[in-house]
């Protein structure tokens, strides 16, 4: 984001990203970095090949929200987790395993301007329902 004067202006982020393994597309990675996210990879992390249900302990342990295209299994770990009263950092999903890399920087940029860090405990939503104006 530019000011009318031409000069970078500081984006409010308050949700920091976790990609999974489904979700880690270096060129999101390296443009929500460039964008001031607060963003690391399963893989960066030594956490390639982790269960999903570990991946998600992990960024809620690092006070992370998880980007995953794994829907039906974080699905019901978000399911088992609120009927056992567990808190997560948070949980972003992409349905369309197709959306373009450009459609995915905007709606997670969306997400982690809009979404506070209360607001993140147990936050469950898809990146899609954020590309439209809200």
């Amino acid at each position: 984001m530019r000011s009318p004067a031409g000069r970078r202006i500081g984006l409010r982020v308050a949700l920091r990203l976790y990609l999974d393994e489904d979700s880690m597309d270096r060129r999101v990675f390296e443009a929500l970095r460039r964008s001031g996210i607060d963003v690391i990879r399963s893989g960066d992390a030594g956490n390639r090949h982790l269960a999903d249900e570990l991946q998600l302990e992990y960024a809620t342990q690092q006070g992370r929200a998880i980007y995953t295209a794994n829907v039906r299994h974080f699905a019901r770990i978000h399911r088992n987790w609120m009927a056992a009263d567990r808190t997560h950092g948070g949980i972003i999903l992409r349905y369309s395993q197709r959306l373009p890399v450009g459609e995915q920087i905007r709606g997670l940029t969306r997400i982690c301007q809009s979404v506070s860090e209360q607001e993140r405990l147990n936050f469950y939503d898809y990146i899609e329902g954020w590309l439209r104006e809200r």
